[in-house]
This record gives C-alpha cells, structure tokens and sequence, in this order.
C-alpha cells in the first residue's frame, strides 16, 4: 500500500507516468501526510497506524547523530513491490530491513550486528546488542573499521600504479 501511495505521489515528477521514479530525491513523501490514517485504535490494510507512519519515516530518515544526519536512509519507492526469486512479488524491503520469518532478524540487522560484534570492536564482543548502539554517544566505536571499509579517499594514484583497473556501472 505504501509503495503504491509513494508511485503515486513521485512517478510523474520526471514528467512521465511511467512506473518508475527518476530520482527519489526530488519525492516529498510522508508517510503521515500521504497514506491515510488509521482512526484511533484500529489498523487495517488500507492505512497507517501513527506509529507505523512514524517508523516509515524513520526508515527514510535514516539514523541521526546529535541532530545530523549520520547514514542516509532508504529512498521514498525504494519499499516498491518486486519480482521475486522463483517469480513470486513482495516488497523490496522482504528480508532487508522486514523479515518474513518472526525467529529470524533480516539481513540489514544481521550484517549491523556481526559488525559491531566482530569487525569494529578490538577484540570481538561476541555478546554486545546491537540495538543499544546510541547514535549520539557511540559512532567511535566504528573508527578503525571505518578506516578499513569507508571508501573516503578519492585519490587513486596508489591503485593506478600498481596497474589496477576500475570498472563503474
């Protein structure tokens, strides 16, 4: 439904109808504006809780770190419904961000959670939860390994004379 308000709004905006949206920056949707709200104490498949609005707008927001954007979030289209592996459709976001199966986390979480388990921390801290990470207090947790996996260095000269070979799509 959210994908389908989200086309709606933001496909023309190139200036063709055409079921795809050019550039989701230029989308000023919002969730608590756009999809029609759920009356007080209800949920149903054609709108949106308060709450539900508010966590879509979190996923598009992205993390903040004291009152900056830290990490972009998704882009407004980017929850549309797909084709599947064996042909099937479901959202972009099945099994990324909003898992399928309630014993399993998706794999956005997976991947933030070996990360800051294994990767950032010297040594691992195999028990650390994830999801106590504060935005505001924490990001130097992730220095050193932002320094090994941030590609922040534009110079490629090294890379060049050592014969390397770029390809971009």
């Amino acid at each position: 439904m959210v994908a389908d308000k989200v086309m709606q709004k933001c496909d023309a905006i190139d200036g063709l109808k055409d079921g795809l949206i050019d550039d989701p920056r230029k989308c000023d949707f919002n969730p608590a504006r756009d999809v029609a709200a759920c009356s007080a104490g209800s949920d149903g498949p054609d709108c949106l809780t308060a709450e539900q609005a508010a966590a879509i707008a979190k996923v598009y927001s992205g993390p903040s770190s004291n009152g900056k954007p830290f990490f972009p979030g998704y882009m407004p289209g980017s929850e549309a419904v797909t084709g599947l592996f064996g042909g099937g459709t479901g959202s972009a976001w099945l099994n990324v961000i909003v898992t399928t199966q309630p014993d399993r986390k998706p794999a956005d979480f997976n991947l933030a959670e070996g990360t800051i388990q294994y990767l950032a921390p010297k040594p691992p801290k195999p028990d650390y939860d994830y999801q106590t990470f504060d935005f505001d207090r924490d990001p130097h947790v992730l220095d050193a390994w932002s320094k090994l996996a941030d590609a922040k260095n534009p110079d490629l000269s090294k890379f060049q004379k050592r014969g390397g070979k770029l390809l971009m799509t």
